[in-house]
């Protein structure tokens, strides 16, 4: 399969996945990093059909280390948030930090980031939406890198290009 073919059949895939599963495994990723406090940590506005990373999110803002992006261009700028009444939807109907109302922030502040994807590997390697935000940014980035997923969302292999960015560490639910 190419990657526009796996984009496919990823997003029918994760559409099937019930209510419930997905929240307790959002209490389950909470769980997971109690641990990391005082980490600046670069996560995502979830879409429905991801791991819903809320209950982080609020938790990350209370602790003043949550860091969201926001799209520029063919860019992810990365913005403070410091209240989730900052955030409002972006072309692609994802939350993103009001760049009025949020502080820009440097890649060189975060320790973290949590990365999405459609799909991800057992070499590391994510298929992302098709349009290289992220590649980008984690070609510059020098901290850990964490793709989230639903075990659904787990191959063997996928199709990787040479300019596709590989993640640290997978944590799958």
């Amino acid at each position: 399969m190419n990657k526009t073919e796996y984009r496919k059949s990823m997003r029918s895939k994760l559409k099937l996945i019930s209510e419930r599963r997905k929240e307790d495994t959002s209490l389950s990723l909470l769980n997971t990093f109690k641990n990391f406090k005082n980490k600046n940590i670069l996560s995502f506005a979830s879409m429905k059909t991801e791991v819903n990373l809320w209950p982080l999110n609020q938790k990350l803002l209370a602790s003043n280390n949550l860091f969201l992006p926001k799209v520029s261009e063919k860019i992810l700028k990365i913005y403070k948030v410091k209240n989730i009444s900052s955030l409002k939807k972006s072309q692609f109907g994802i939350l993103e930090p009001d760049s009025v109302l949020c502080e820009e922030a440097d890649l060189n502040e975060i320790d973290i980031v949590l990365v999405p994807g459609l799909a991800f590997d057992k070499e590391n390697n994510r298929l992302g939406y098709g349009r290289g935000f992220y590649d980008r940014l984690l070609y510059k980035f020098k901290g850990e890198k964490i793709g989230i997923c639903f075990k659904e969302q787990l191959h063997m292999s996928i199709p990787v290009e040479s300019h596709d960015q590989k993640i640290d560490q997978l944590l799958s639910f």
